[in-house]
């Protein structure tokens, strides 16, 4: 009787355990896809800000055709520009505070992975590693976009000097191109690290026996 009664506890004990684990896995979820959820208002502004990107592109199509003696089209346009650019700036400063909101949601389930089992916790930290990648690239990102603004902010106000010099010009379009390079660099790099980590979450909910469908 005395072994049945340590098999009955053992038991017990493995369903209290397990019971825990899916406990924690439920918090988790709660918390990852809550922090999807704080990310919509970066998602949602894409199109705006894709809009913004393409203007400015015509506008600085528009002046590179312009003639020296066209000051009030050129002054026209740059108004434009640097418009286009603060509301772009705005929308920079709109989506890093959802990011940063995002990610102390996501926090939050980081703190619950040590209440996992392996090979669970395993998975979990392979993910909780990659989403964290994921926010230092978002802010290396905005922070390289922030620059180039003022960069184009620079080549636009430089537009407007009456005895602007071929030399001037090439050397910040120079720069600009260059920031771009880096701006790509970085997107191409948090577009890549989004989808490692949408594929590894789903992988955690699969492994973790959540009956989630993924988008």
């Amino acid at each position: 009787m005395r072994k049945l009664g340590i098999l009955v506890t053992m038991i017990t004990m493995l369903l209290l355990i397990g019971c825990n684990q899916e406990s924690t896995v439920e918090k988790m979820y709660d918390h990852l896809e809550t922090a999807v959820e704080l990310e919509q208002p970066f998602a949602e502004k894409q199109d705006t800000f894709s809009e913004l990107e393409e203007r400015d592109q015509e506008i600085y199509n528009e002046l590179i055709q312009l003639s020296a003696d066209e000051l009030d089209k050129i002054e026209s346009l740059t108004g434009e520009a640097l418009n286009n650019i603060e509301e772009r700036k705005k929308i920079l400063a709109d989506e890093k505070e959802s990011m940063k909101s995002a990610e102390e949601e996501f926090l939050k389930a980081k703190k619950l992975v040590s209440d996992l089992d392996d090979p669970l916790q395993e998975t979990a930290n392979e993910m909780i590693t990659t989403m964290e990648e994921r926010y230092q690239t978002y802010y290396e990102l905005n922070d390289a976009y922030m620059v180039s603004l003022e960069e184009e902010k620079a080549l636009y106000e430089l537009f407007q000097k009456e005895d602007l010099t071929e030399e001037e010009l090439s050397n910040l379009i120079n720069t600009v191109n260059q920031q771009y390079e880096t701006l790509m660099e970085l997107n191409d790099t948090f577009n890549e690290l989004t989808n490692t980590y949408n594929d590894q979450k789903a992988n955690f909910y699969q492994e973790a026996d959540l009956n989630i469908v993924q988008d």
